[in-house]
């Protein structure tokens, strides 16, 4: 009797942290378990981007919306912070009600679809996913990047069969009965190029190959702060530099609307990247970026110089904690996030002194090298498989 194929369900979402990961999985399914169906099921919000990455990357792949909410919570804010922005409050009540809705609708579609396995890479929207699956008896796979866990997993490990994680085990209070470290998933293209490699690359996408490229990215969702320190700084960067800027979805018509690109032939802007971020990943002198887990374990397996501006508000300061982490090894040159936002300038010395120092930049990308681990997509893929069969 010929066996029906798996169906397997992926869930993750409100930036691209959550959903590259799990492109790169889904491709190491394939692989290891042809014919399985797979799906994901991501938020409203970040569907859009979500859609265009994972259709660049493993087509085929059935893509569906899932209410969420999200509870605010920024670090250093005391109750009386909170009565003097009632915004957030009034949207975090806002958000109960996405979240209930989130339960209905998982109740629904996991009583139509019932996969033989969940994977949750993270985002708010697995909260209403895993709880439902846990009713249904649906084994499901969490994984955590950064080396504090976030609101949901932290709710959703007591239920979870197995546990992933970014960093090693000594980082987080999972049981090691069922968690194991596997690093973060991402595609395999992202591996380190040499200069004849990049000077293609640069060519291939618009920019001098004879001059530096630096490539400054605030993650799928965009970095308020260090898109306006950049653009601010834009004349004292482009005559030492090319500059490709991802700017976020939400901030990119306000910029783009601000700038006449014609008359900066070395500065080029982005909304979203998918199908060739790899390229301008590659093709990059120096990258500047957020402290986000899988931001960082794509700029190690590229060996990467880097520039890491972590952002200090968001809970559990997990960015700062991850940026933490590099310093300790040395791995990258660290601006603190409330630096730019006093002195712009901040970001055109950090890069120009990268600039003139070949040798730092060397030892940079030897360092956050050694923090690759460029199998990780196959390792949390066979985990999940694994699950399906205990």
């Amino acid at each position: 009797m010929k066996k029906r194929p798996l169906k397997i369900l992926t869930a993750g979402g409100g930036s691209g942290g959550h959903v590259t990961p799990i492109s790169a999985v889904i491709t190491e399914l394939r692989t290891l378990s042809p014919g399985s169906r797979i799906y994901l099921w991501t938020d409203f919000k970040f569907y859009a981007s979500a859609k265009k990455l994972i259709d660049s990357r493993s087509r085929g792949v059935k893509i569906s919306r899932i209410f969420a909410g999200k509870f605010r919570r920024y670090s250093g804010f005391t109750a009386a912070d909170y009565l003097k922005n009632p915004l957030i409050i009034l949207l975090n009540f806002r958000d109960l009600f996405l979240i209930f809705l989130g339960f209905i609708q998982s109740f629904i579609k996991l009583i139509i679809l019932r996969p033989d396995i969940i994977f949750l890479k993270g985002g708010y929207v697995c909260l209403p996913v895993g709880v439902v699956a846990r009713m249904f008896n649906i084994p499901f796979v969490i994984h955590d990047s950064d080396t504090v866990p976030g609101l949901t997993n932290r709710f959703l490990s007591g239920y979870a069969t197995r546990i992933a994680t970014g960093m090693p085990l000594e980082n987080y209070n999972y049981p090691e009965s069922k968690a194991r470290y596997t690093g973060i998933p991402t595609a395999q293209a992202f591996t380190p190029v040499g200069l004849k490699t990049r000077r293609e690359l640069k060519t291939s996408l618009g920019f001098n190959s004879a001059k530096p490229l630096v490539f400054i990215t605030g993650g799928g969702l965009g970095a308020k702060r260090i898109n306006e320190s950049a653009i601010h700084q834009l004349e004292h960067l482009l005559p030492i530099t090319s500059i490709a800027l991802v700017t976020g979805t939400e901030h990119f018509d306000e910029i783009k609307s601000s700038l006449d690109t014609t008359k900066h032939p070395d500065f080029k802007i982005f909304a979203f990247l998918s199908g060739n971020y790899v390229d301008h990943l590659q093709a990059a002198d120096i990258v500047v970026a957020r402290a986000g887990a899988t931001a960082i374990i794509e700029l190690a397996n590229a060996a990467k110089p880097a520039i890491i501006i972590p952002n200090a508000q968001l809970p559990g300061r997990h960015q700062v904690k991850n940026a933490d982490f590099l310093k300790r090894h040395n791995a990258a040159v660290i601006v603190p996030d409330e630096l730019i936002a006093n002195d712009p300038a901040a970001l055109t010395r950090a890069v120009k002194k990268l600039l003139d120092d070949p040798e730092r930049r060397s030892r940079l990308s030897s360092q956050i090298h050694t923090l690759a681990r460029p199998d990780s997509a196959t390792q949390v893929a066979q985990l999940v498989l694994d699950t399906i069969r205990r």
